[in-house]
């Protein structure tokens, strides 16, 4: 790979999200000023999205002025498409957003991965209560199981009333981890 298309790749790949996951975070810190529950309402989509803005402030400036070049071209490829997302809901656009969200979405479920794809996944919800130990006990209950966790997610309860987790496991194997975490006396939803 020559060092232009190395660059033209990281750019895409690495620097360029970090530089968006900041962005949309900074949007939403200056926001929740004036409207202080929008953070609170912040959902997993959210803090998927800008999960990598919390990195470290001092490295990135170096890093991202040496592929600047790069970097420039595809934020200006980004802003294009973005200015077409606005101007489809601007002007009634439906097919336009719809064929946006489902090339994306394919796109997506084919991005290589140690992970089973999204369709092969069940969400399960579990009610936890703020005690230590509470949160090993389910791992511990999915590890004596042979059930691997892909993805966990908490989300916090008023503080002090403990939260829910919310745990993506093979499709296949939420059934049998739910009824173990009910023995364990957890509440449990699934959701496929």
């Amino acid at each position: 790979m020559s060092a232009d298309d190395h660059d033209r790749l990281v750019a895409l790949a690495s620097h360029v999200p970090h530089l968006l996951a900041g962005a949309l975070m900074n949007e939403a810190a200056e926001a929740a000023e004036q409207d202080a529950v929008l953070l609170q309402l912040a959902a997993g989509g959210f803090r998927d999205m800008t999960r990598i803005a919390a990195g470290d402030p001092t490295m990135w400036p170096d890093v991202l002025f040496e592929n600047r070049v790069a970097i420039t071209q595809t934020l200006e490829d980004l802003e294009t498409r973005l200015v077409a997302l606005r101007v489809a809901l601007g002007s009634n656009g439906r097919s336009t957003v719809e064929e946006s969200l489902r090339t994306a979405s394919e796109a997506r479920r084919r991005l290589p991965g140690r992970a089973l794809s999204s369709e092969n996944l069940a969400h399960i919800r579990v009610v936890i209560s703020d005690q230590p130990g509470s949160l090993a006990t389910v791992t511990k209950a999915a590890s004596e199981l042979l059930i691997n966790i892909y993805d966990i997610e908490i989300a916090h309860g008023i503080e002090g009333v403990g939260g829910t987790l919310l745990l993506a496991v093979d499709a296949h194997e939420a059934s049998t981890l739910s009824e173990a975490l009910r023995a364990l006396d957890f509440k449990v939803a699934s959701e496929q």
